[in-house]
């Protein structure tokens, strides 16, 4: 397997489209931005290690930067060349994703506690709700969008992660239960491998010229095809994980 990949990968790099154009990037796609973002944050994390303090403002900076970008206050010209290093993709929005993870990670170290884990998850709860308030002032100036990465989404996306973090460290290690999720753990141990499938089987799909009825189309009939999808998928990779097919970055 390893030995196709490499020349997969040679493949890649010598191949012409129908244009003649060699393999470049067109967009970086869900994988390209996600390893912007570690790669921002990593770099972030280098120069201020483990210090609660220094990570809690550059996470503090990287959301102003994420807001900054999207309300026009710095001119397009070299200030925001220069500020905002508009060849980052995503516009600061993922990376105040990834710091807001890392800033929670280094609160869980130094706080969370087995025994009194309110004062965690209560940080947790009011960052959460620091979060809903940015989102409320925000909507009248931003769309929630996923695709343009607005402050909007990013403020309502926090308010739930806070919170929700705080939940389920409440569930798995405080009172154990993370048996409950062995059935969703293959999307957990081997993500990469999850996010593939579904593609592999929208092109069989596609090919086949096979289609949903229409009443899975939407509301809750489709939400409940999407459910089942899910599982399906998760079990397929789990199938494949222990038949030691896995796919690594």
């Amino acid at each position: 397997m390893k030995v196709v990949g490499v020349v997969l990968l040679a493949f890649l790099v010598i191949y012409k489209d129908m244009n003649g154009k060699p393999f470049h990037i067109g967009w970086w796609g869900i994988l390209g931005l996600i390893g912007w973002t570690y790669a921002v944050c990593a770099g972030i994390y280098l120069f201020t290690r483990e210090s609660l303090r220094k990570n809690a403002i550059a996470w503090f900076v990287v959301m102003v930067l994420a807001v900054v970008s999207h309300s026009g206050l710095i001119p397009q010209e070299y200030g925001s060349r220069i500020v905002l290093l508009p060849f980052i993709p995503s516009d600061w929005t993922l990376h105040a994703f990834g710091m807001s993870g890392l800033l929670t990670s280094l609160l869980m170290q130094r706080y969370a506690s087995r025994e009194h884990p309110g004062r965690f998850i209560g940080m947790l709860c009011i960052l959460g709700a620091g979060m809903l308030i940015l989102a409320l002032v925000s909507h009248p100036y931003w769309i929630i969008s996923k695709i343009q990465a607005t402050p909007t989404w990013l403020f309502y996306c926090l308010a739930a992660f806070f919170p929700l973090f705080g939940f389920f460290y409440w569930l798995t290690d405080v009172k154990n239960k993370t048996k409950w999720f062995d059935v969703i753990k293959p999307a957990g141990t081997a993500t990469l491998t999850c996010y593939i499938i579904p593609y592999l089987w929208y092109s069989v799909q596609q090919l086949l010229g096979w289609y949903y009825p229409e009443v899975l189309g939407s509301g809750m009939p489709g939400l409940l095809r999407s459910l089942v999808f899910s599982l399906v998928i998760v079990w397929i990779t789990g199938v494949l994980v222990k038949g030691k097919i896995k796919l690594k970055v």
